[in-house]
């Protein structure tokens, strides 16, 4: 077979799944070395290449990683490495042939500033992953970037998913069985839960929609969606001076901590009504609380706090 022939029928296969942008993007994800260490209960992932990231869709226009990117790049690492994962959680094993799935519930991160640098720079990283909290019917998971050379932290992640049956789509109980064979590989801290927002009288209104490009393998919107809708009204938000501190491009805004609580879903045709506010003793922090208009339900609250008098201009494009 002839190199052009092969390579065409390669381009095929792959296309099929992925846009040129992940194709070209393969070096750094597959360069990447993955340890499981039974005894320590963690997985450790090295990036000689830097953080995997998609080139065309990551970063907004300001250079920066896009808000709801933030988590999509730690998670695309996790997910790229559940078959790993799964050996210190079991949560492939818990779901493959049953009528329990999960739902995320909950997501807390805290960014340090050189965390945007290592990424635009592809400095060589250390991802470690490992089991946080079995609760009774919820897993917690915990992921650490580190620089590979140095041990500096850039980010710490931690989500909770909470054990669902896929029929009723209520919370179901972790089988006993589950939680005597993975109890002991839990190293912790356990997951903190952000509290539900109280949302002032005078709020930025911004509405959105679900489509069903945004349903994920659960058969209802991907976090990815309200996160997106987060930013999208803050943006309006700022353009129509709604906001008194924070009055820049929303995009030159570098986020410090984020937390969410995922309360309801969402599916296609859902019309979503997205609420924001300034916090009212702290100037770098935004509430959000979407919800679905035809019923009023409270589907995603999340509150998100911005690095403050940092020099941004080396993490615009070009100027790395």
């Amino acid at each position: 077979m002839s190199l052009w022939l092969t390579i065409r029928k390669t381009f095929a296969k792959t296309t099929n799944r992925k846009s040129f942008g992940h194709i070209c993007n393969v070096r750094a994800i597959s360069g990447s070395n993955t340890v499981i260490d039974r005894g320590g209960c963690r997985v450790t992932v090295e990036f000689d290449h830097g953080i995997p990231y998609d080139a065309l869709h990551d970063f907004d226009r300001r250079g920066h990683i896009y808000l709801w990117k933030i988590f999509k790049v730690v998670q695309g690492v996790s997910y790229r490495h559940k078959f790993v994962k799964a050996e210190i959680s079991g949560t492939e094993e818990l779901f493959r042939n049953s009528q329990l799935s999960d739902f995320l519930g909950s997501q807390q991160g805290n960014v340090r500033q050189n965390f945007y640098k290592a990424v635009k720079m592809e400095t060589p990283a250390r991802l470690q992953l490992w089991l946080s909290h079995l609760g009774t019917s919820s897993i917690g998971h915990r992921l650490e970037f580190t620089e590979k050379t140095s041990g500096d932290v850039l980010a710490t992640f931690d989500e909770q998913a909470v054990v669902v049956n896929k029929k009723t789509r209520k919370k179901a109980p972790l089988p006993p069985t589950y939680r005597e064979k993975y109890q002991s590989c839990v190293v912790g801290p356990r997951p903190t839960l952000m509290n539900k927002l109280r949302k002032p009288d005078d709020t930025f209104k911004y509405e959105g929609v679900a489509f069903h490009s945004d349903v994920d393998f659960n058969n209802h919107a991907n976090y990815t969606l309200y996160w997106r809708q987060c930013s999208d009204c803050a943006s309006s938000a700022v353009l129509n001076g709604f906001f008194k501190h924070l009055t820049d491009d929303f995009c030159l805004y570098q986020v410090e901590s984020l937390g969410c609580l995922y309360l309801s879903e969402s599916q296609p045709g859902d019309r979503l009504l997205v609420e924001g506010w300034e916090h009212e003793e702290d100037a770098g922090v935004i509430n959000f609380v979407i919800s679905r208009i035809q019923d009023g339900v409270d589907v995603f609250h999340a509150t998100v706090k911005f690095h403050k008098g940092q020099d941004f201009a080396k993490y615009l494009p070009g100027i790395c």
